[in-house]
């Protein structure tokens, strides 16, 4: 009888103990799942593209707004009759453009159909000089449009743009040419000031015939991307060549990921005429500084994640992998999010990379070759997680991952994944 009771308790003990280990397992999956659905529902930072994309936008503006303030000055009445003298009405309206296009303005002048400077009031040294042979004051003389310059030394010493406008007469004919000089200096600040910078970031301008308008390092300034000096300073890597390449095709923009440096790219072209005239943005910086997820519960381990594309032989931009590698990468490289749930659930980061890896369903079959079925099991209740991702690549949200690696992804490969996780 003493057995009999004995069993009952213990029967009824155990059943106690195996409802507490169900409740707790199906609360640890629960809560690995929430965290997971909150991890992908957070991915709300731009990339470093889409900032560069921003920042080209914004020198767009400013340098279609001075091209405009020029095209409406040379209506000015006062252009209308250009001789070799500058008259007080001309200077004075030559001075106003200055003023008028603000803080990346150099100085402004006025040449006549010769190519004789008539008017310079902020750079009296040119007045008198035949400029008739450069080429650009030649084919803004030719040209019924407005003209953007490379980037050259002034007689200052100064790097600078110049913007040039025909002065057209009544009769329809150019009787003369209103130069607007941009200093590259002033272009620095808007280049420098819109990023929360790390010491490793950093910003190029590049014309799109390669020619480096602006550099921290200074001596890069109007050399050529594929010149020799700039080829030896990044000991012509293959990823920056591909980068300069795609760069001077003036698409709409690429991040770039560069294994070797850990660095990371982004870049955006800058249209400026209504033709086909663009320079090109690139900003730089380095993958463990990059601020890239703005969410306070990344705080501490924010941009790990963005190495991305480093898995199946490291290739840059994630040429060679899988779209089922690529999103294995995406959640667990660097142990970013592993470190996060160690922290939270005080377990060892190396088994969390795994845990986390199946908890999504986006693991290689490598990776899966070393997960138990139990872990599997376990995890495969965080599989709405993956379909989070899955809705997103479909278009039905703000899909991050393709936005990242810039490539097409193909939401019937992620439906792959998840009949293997089924």
């Amino acid at each position: 009888m003493k057995n009999f009771y004995r069993i009952i308790i213990y029967s009824v003990f155990g059943a106690i103990l195996l409802s507490l280990a169900a409740t707790g397992y199906f609360l640890r999956a629960k809560y690995y799942e929430q965290m997971m659905d909150s991890i992908l529902n957070n991915f709300h930072a731009p990339s470093l593209k889409t900032e560069t994309q921003n920042l080209a936008r914004q020198l767009e503006d400013k340098i279609k707004e001075a091209m405009n303030i020029a095209k409406i000055a040379v209506n000015n009445p006062a252009f209308q009759n250009i001789g070799t003298d500058c008259s007080k009405e001309q200077s004075e309206a030559v001075e106003r453009i200055k003023i008028a296009i603000g803080d990346i303005a150099d100085h402004s002048a006025l040449i006549n159909k010769e190519g004789i400077v008539v008017c310079s009031p902020f750079l009296e040294e040119m007045i008198g000089k035949n400029i008739g042979s450069t080429p650009y004051i030649q084919e803004g003389l030719l040209s019924k449009n407005s003209i953007l310059s490379r980037i050259f030394t002034n007689v200052s010493g100064d790097k600078t743009i110049l913007i040039i406008t025909p002065v057209i007469s009544q009769k329809g004919e150019i009787i003369g040419l209103l130069n607007s000089a941009i200093r590259v200096d002033a272009l620095e600040k808007i280049l420098t000031n819109n990023f929360k910078f790390t010491p490793s970031e950093y910003t190029t301008l590049i014309d799109d015939d390669g020619t480096v308008i602006y550099h921290p390092v200074y001596s890069f300034v109007m050399k050529n991307v594929f010149g020799d000096e700039i080829q030896e300073a990044i000991e012509y890597n293959k990823g920056t060549n591909n980068m300069f390449k795609k760069m001077l095709l003036a698409e709409t923009g690429y991040d770039f990921y560069f294994f070797q440096e850990d660095k990371i790219a982004g870049y955006a072209p800058v249209r400026l005429t209504d033709g086909n005239r663009f320079w090109s943005v690139a900003s730089t910086a380095k993958v463990k500084e990059y601020k890239y997820v703005a969410d306070p519960f990344f705080e501490t381990y924010q941009g790990s994640w963005v190495t991305a594309g480093m898995g199946g032989g490291g290739q840059y931009e994630g040429n060679g992998l899988t779209v089922y590698d690529q999103a294995a990468e995406f959640l667990t490289q660097r142990r970013f999010f592993a470190q996060r749930v160690a922290e939270l659930v005080g377990d060892q980061p190396d088994q969390m990379i795994v845990e986390l890896a199946a908890g999504t369903g986006l693991v290689s079959s490598v990776l899966k070759a070393k997960l138990t079925k139990s872990k599997l099991a376990f995890f495969d209740l965080s599989l709405s997680a993956l379909q989070e991702l899955r809705r997103r690549l479909r278009g039905d949200a703000d899909a991050s991952v393709a936005n990242f690696f810039s490539l097409p992804i193909a939401s019937e490969s992620v439906d792959k994944v998840l009949e293997i996780n089924a």
